[in-house]
């Protein structure tokens, strides 16, 4: 970090594997607080820290409430900060759009889980990466952490229809899993590394991921992409 400007920290994980030692501890609040040192010991000025829309003071998930304790850290530092907390990001390589892409194309019908009501607000990646490219030439003026989301909200179940739009796949397939049932599965297997879900992936879901990104495009005078643009620029040869 010798001679940097400035630093974006964006480490985070979705899911723990104890048996390495990838933790929300040590990989959310451990690794910003050593991250932090680094930067008072080169003289590094600016930092910019992601952490994730429903990040909060006991929050029910433990993703985000370790979210919150690396927050407080950066808080309590004497760097000239900015928090962005950005929404579900998609795009090229991500664990949900190209998720639903592959089972789209290759599954006779795409699992629902439970009603599939659960509200969603997907942001491109290109838009996020533009706001932390923004942040790098704005002075640090929030007294708290800004959030970055899409345009406007959409059901989870809603989500592979979106995706399948620019497959050019005219009618997707679902088949709705009794949300009761995941919950006893994952409470029994969710702790093996190939199991699709967690427990707490399942409390986030439940709680949805939605926020007022208002005043983020105000502040960085960006304009919100629509859902559709972002996936068919994620999709162009589809």
């Amino acid at each position: 970090m010798e001679g940097s400007a400035a630093i974006i920290h964006l480490v985070g994980i979705i899911r723990e594997h104890r048996a390495t030692g990838v933790t929300f501890d040590r990989l959310h609040t451990q690794a910003t607080a050593n991250m932090l040192g680094v930067a008072r010991e080169a003289g590094v000025k600016r930092y910019i820290q992601m952490s994730a829309v429903g990040t909060r003071s006991g929050a029910v998930s433990r993703y985000h409430r370790t979210k919150w304790q690396a927050e407080e850290v950066v808080r309590a530092s004497a760097l000239d900060w900015t928090i962005i907390r950005p929404s579900l990001i998609f795009g090229p390589g991500d664990e949900f759009v190209s998720v639903l892409a592959r089972m789209i194309r290759r599954l006779p019908a795409v699992p629902v889980l439970g009603d599939g009501q659960y509200q969603l607000q997907p942001i491109a990646v290109d838009q996020i990466a533009e706001g932390f490219a923004r942040a790098l030439r704005l002075p640090s003026r929030w007294a708290r952490p800004t959030r970055q989301a899409g345009r406007s909200p959409i059901a989870s179940t809603s989500s592979s229809t979106w995706s399948a739009r620019p497959l050019g796949t005219a009618r997707v397939r679902k088949v709705h899993v009794p949300l009761g049932l995941i919950k006893v599965m994952t409470r029994a297997f969710g702790w093996l590394p190939f199991f699709p879900v967690t427990m707490d992936q399942i409390t986030m879901l439940e709680e949805g991921n939605v926020t007022d990104p208002t005043r983020f495009y105000a502040d960085f005078n960006m304009t919100p992409e629509p859902l559709a643009l972002g996936l068919r620029r994620m999709f162009p040869n589809a």
